[in-house]
Parts: C-alpha cells; structure tokens; sequence
C-alpha cells in the first residue's frame, strides 16, 4: 500500500513547489494534505459496518480483557480496501487526463505564477540543516501515524475500558480534528509564516500528549486531548515544507529529505506504540507520544537555529537574497535608462518648431 501510495503523494508536492514557489505554495500544499485528511476521516466510518458483521473478537479473552486479533476466516473486512482500490483507480484516471491536456503547462503560463528558479544549495551547504529536518519529520510523522493507529486499541484494551463503538466513532474524531486542522491552514498559512504555524501546533500536540501523561483513564479528556492532537499534528507536514523551501530550494532532488524521515517514523515507531499498548505497561504508548513531541520542539529547534544563525546554509540565504537585490537594482536601472530618452525627445514647453 505505500510503494501504491507514495507515488500519488509526494509528487504532487514538488509540482506544487516547482509551479507556486516557496510563498505562493504554502497554501496551496495545505490544501494538498486536507485532501488527505478527509479520506481518513471517512476512513473508519467505511470500515465500521463490516467490523460490526464480522465474527472476530476484539480482545484476547485469556487477559479477561478485549485485546485485538486477526480479521479471521470470512474476510469480511477486506471489503473495505476493495473500495479504497476502486477510489484509487479513479484518481488515476483523472491524474492521466491532467497528464494529456498538460496542466502544468497551462498553469506556468498565468503571470500570478512565481515558478521556482533558485538553484539547489549543495549538500555541504545544507547537511547540518536536513539532519534535524529528517529528525523533525521523523516526530511528527511517526508521531502521528502512532497514535491514530493504537488510539482504538488503547481505548478499548486498557483501564480506559471504552466500548467498541465508541473508539471507532474516537478514531474518527482524530481525522475530525486532523481534517479541521489541514482545511483551516489553507486560509491560515495566508496570513501567518510556517515558523509560526509549526510553534502554534507544538504547543498543541505537548499540551495533549501531557494532559493524557497526568489523567490517562478519563474518557472525557481522552475524548478531547484526541481531537486536539489531530488538530495540532495536521499542518506540521505541510508547514515543515513550507519552512523549509523559504531556505532552499526543495523542490528537486532535495525533496527526498522529508520523505526519509516520513519513512523512518512511519516504519518504527506504530509497530513500537503496539508493542507499548499490548504490554504488561500501557502507559509507556503515552509516555512515547510525549516524548515524540519533545522530539519535535527540539528538531525544529535545530532548524531555525541552523537555518538563520549558524553554519554554511544561513549565508547561502543571505548571500543569494544580496544576488536577487543587487538584480532587481540593475533592472530597475535598464528600466529609467529606456525611459529616459523618451523624455529628452520631448519638446519644451513655449518652444516653437
């Protein structure tokens, strides 16, 4: 599913980036990633009513608690990605039609379009800089992607002691919240910078992973520290790479960068916070979820400090913004010289030919 999936995903990304540039674009990968969030959202509700058919039971009985098992003999819960496949084959389509009317094309040519035309900083430049940005996706990626796949399972085999139905419908207010969080930054992102957007979703996922460390049986607060930390990890994706193209040119070979975090957090730590879930300490999956925010704060930390103030990247910026005034002034400059003569040709005023 992801060799199916990354394919449709990332690219899309580096279109965007190359089309809109590193300003115009922030907006608009918001909007790529609220797409996300409403498959998701819609996700469980579709599996739902099949999981209810089925005969399996949730838990292991042997630990006279409900803990989860396989999906059993009628596979009755494959129905689900049969219609997942079929959505995904209509999204080809309609992604090889844009291919044949060539939409990038058409796109580059309205003048509102700021194409990217920076060229890529080289690897000693940027090293130092991409190491906490793999770190940075590595958080929030994995730290997403652990959550919302335990968070029923967590629910429903713990003290927490929530019904079957409920920690479905709990499922679905995390993809609420993540969908809420991706749909308003498309209009947020116009108005305040990455840096900020990324800050304001921190504070979130480390009040809710901490509320949730102090009272991890209440369903109330695990009701809301749910939607909150969905809210607050829905722009962190996108924001990191809106962040980071401000720097440098993200948009080709480098692009891969988010990707290999994304990866690493995805491959390790779900399978870690199941492993913590179904343990004899429970409560480890919401010590991990804790320490994957710290994480975060501290990888981001990194970035804007070797982003702006220290090491080879931060001169690179400076000196490239002096190359593009020291341009606009020779511009400006061709500009009054063709205007001038076009005044001098002008005849006096009170002077007769």
């Amino acid at each position: 599913m992801s060799i199916i999936d990354s394919p449709f995903f990332e690219p899309w990304q580096v279109i965007i980036l190359k089309i809109w540039g590193s300003t115009k674009s922030a907006s608009i990968i918001q909007l790529h990633h609220f797409t996300f969030s409403i498959g998701a959202f819609i996700a469980p509700l579709i599996v739902r009513p099949f999981f209810e058919n089925s005969d399996e039971g949730v838990c292991d009985a042997g630990n006279d608690q409900e803990a989860c098992v396989g999906i059993g003999d009628e596979n009755i819960i494959l129905a689900p990605y049969l219609i997942g496949m079929a959505i995904m084959l209509t999204a080809s389509a309609l992604v090889l039609w844009l291919f044949c009317i060539n939409i990038v094309e058409r796109i580059k040519g309205d003048e509102e379009v700021e194409c990217e035309t920076r060229k890529e900083d080289k690897i000693g430049t940027v090293w130092i800089y991409f190491i906490f940005v793999t770190i940075y996706y590595f958080c929030i990626v994995g730290g997403e992607n652990t959550y919302q796949a335990n968070v029923f399972s967590w629910a429903v085999c713990t003290d927490v002691k929530m019904s079957i139905d409920d920690a479905t419908v709990l499922n679905s207010i995390f993809w609420a919240g993540f969908g809420f969080g991706r749909g308003s930054g498309i209009f947020v992102s116009r108005f305040i910078s990455p840096g900020v957007f990324i800050i304001i979703d921190l504070a979130l996922i480390t009040t809710s992973s901490a509320v949730l460390l102090i009272w991890p049986e209440d369903q109330i607060i695990l009701w809301v520290c749910t939607f909150f930390y969905g809210l607050g990890t829905a722009s962190f994706y996108g924001s990191g790479i809106s962040y980071s193209s401000i720097l440098t040119n993200m948009s080709g070979k480098w692009f891969f960068i988010f990707g290999l975090g994304n990866a690493l957090g995805n491959l390790s730590m779900p399978v870690l916070g199941t492993s913590f879930v179904f343990s004899d300490s429970p409560y480890n999956f919401l010590v991990q979820m804790f320490a994957m925010a710290v994480g975060a704060i501290v990888s981001f930390a990194g970035m804007w400090f070797f982003g702006y103030h220290a090491g080879a990247l931060p001169a690179a910026v400076r000196a490239r913004e002096a190359e593009t005034k020291a341009v606009d002034v020779e511009i400006q400059d061709v500009r009054i010289s063709q205007v001038s003569p076009a005044k001098e040709k002008e005849p006096s005023p009170g002077v007769e030919f």
